[in-house]
């Protein structure tokens, strides 16, 4: 049995319209629609811009990758100035999350949406690096402002995943000796978000300097006291 899709509850008020008079069901979101389809512009603002969003593919796209990334309507209403009460109807109508019964079901959903690539990349970027880093790239105006905190989190997650590259790798491959220092680099970085309140006199900005100051560690056999032959592997 296949599971409906997140816009169910729009499609059952589109089936309706074809061939109802009058809408069967008593929810308010669904029977505005219903009207509105069959022509009555007298039905809530909210309803109608919804509606328009989901009839652009391109918005309706940004909103829905916004949405299965878990935004809030705060969020989303900061940085695209949407009416948050406009976002709960098209949440109900179009963009229902919870039909997936966990996060790995949506990008399997979204790899079989037949959409451009620059969409899915969208979407990819929602459920990887969070909606914020999504809406930030169709906000108009200043950028929303970074704390600190959120910019080393955002450095430690991407020195680890750096860091994890070195599995599968001989131990003395280039990409191995990189990554070993990004683990490193990952780890100072890690230090210095447990300890923050512990450093009197060191502001965000510093404490970020510090994460950030690269330096080539690297030795040769030599200097490691390590044979040629130990080097070798089977």
């Amino acid at each position: 049995m296949s599971r409906p899709k997140p816009d169910h509850r729009g499609r059952a008020v589109f089936a309706a319209a074809r061939s109802k008079k009058t809408y069967p069901g008593d929810h308010a979101f669904e029977t505005a629609l219903f009207r509105l389809i069959k022509g009555d512009k007298d039905v809530s603002a909210d309803v109608r811009e919804a509606y328009e969003i989901y009839n652009r593919e391109r918005h309706r796209h940004v909103l829905d990758a916004a949405i299965f990334g878990k935004a809030t309507n705060d969020q989303i209403s900061e940085a695209l100035e949407m009416a948050p009460s406009m976002l709960t109807v098209y949440r109900h109508l179009f963009c229902d999350r919870n039909v997936f019964p966990h996060s790995l079901a949506i990008p399997d959903y979204v790899a079989k949406m037949p959409i451009d690539d620059e969409y899915k990349e969208w979407y990819s970027i929602a459920y990887t690096q969070g909606p914020a880093a999504l809406l930030r790239k169709f906000k108009i105006g200043d950028p929303s402002p970074l704390s600190p905190d959120e910019i080393m989190q955002g450095v430690a997650v991407d020195q680890y995943h750096r860091f994890l590259t070195h599995r599968g790798e001989q131990i003395t491959s280039s990409v191995a000796n990189a990554a070993f220092q990004w683990g490193k680099e990952a780890a100072r970085t890690a230090s210095l978000i447990l300890q923050r309140g512990d450093l009197p006199g060191v502001g965000g900005n510093e404490e970020m300097r510090i994460a950030l100051r690269v330096t080539d560690e690297t030795k040769t056999a030599e200097q490691s006291g390590l044979q040629p032959e130990d080097l070798v592997t089977e």
